[in-house]
């Protein structure tokens, strides 16, 4: 097929771009112009000084930016939720049901940890923590497994 058409490719054939070969007389003649090769040439590094100024323009600015930001006080820390129901004085107890707890949950927003079906009732029948009071749904329940 090559031989049959000047085209290699077919989308080559729609923009109607023959591809040739170079050879002796070409580069001749490509020689005897050099004011077009110089400025091939220049336009080529002019385009790599170009995107190297522009980088080091864009990685000041951002360092710029840096250093403003780091002068801004550190906010304080927000406040412990206030403890409003009763906590197990056994850590491994439901704070609900006062018992060893069973299938272990965490309340995401209070962090406190009860019975899986104690939480899950409370949560929906109160919709917040049954020892912090902080809102919660039970999107926010978090079930734990525990290694043996």
């Amino acid at each position: 097929m090559f031989e049959h058409s000047p085209y290699y490719h077919p989308l080559l054939r729609l923009r109607r771009i023959v591809l040739c070969r170079l050879d002796r007389m070409d580069l001749m003649e490509w020689r005897e112009q050099p004011m077009k090769l110089k400025f091939l040439q220049l336009s080529r590094v002019s385009l790599m000084m170009m995107y190297f100024v522009f980088k080091v323009l864009e990685w000041w600015h951002t360092s710029d930016k840096r250093q403003t930001g780091a002068k801004l006080p550190v906010p304080p820390p927000p406040d412990p939720p206030q403890v409003t129901g009763n906590i197990a004085a056994d850590p491994a107890a439901c704070s609900i049901c006062s018992k060893k707890r069973q299938n272990p949950a965490l309340l995401a927003p209070s962090g406190y940890v009860f019975c899986y079906p104690c939480i899950a009732h409370h949560v929906t029948q109160h919709g917040s923590c049954p020892v912090t009071g902080i809102k919660a749904s039970m999107s926010m329940v978090r079930r734990l497994y525990e290694v043996m």
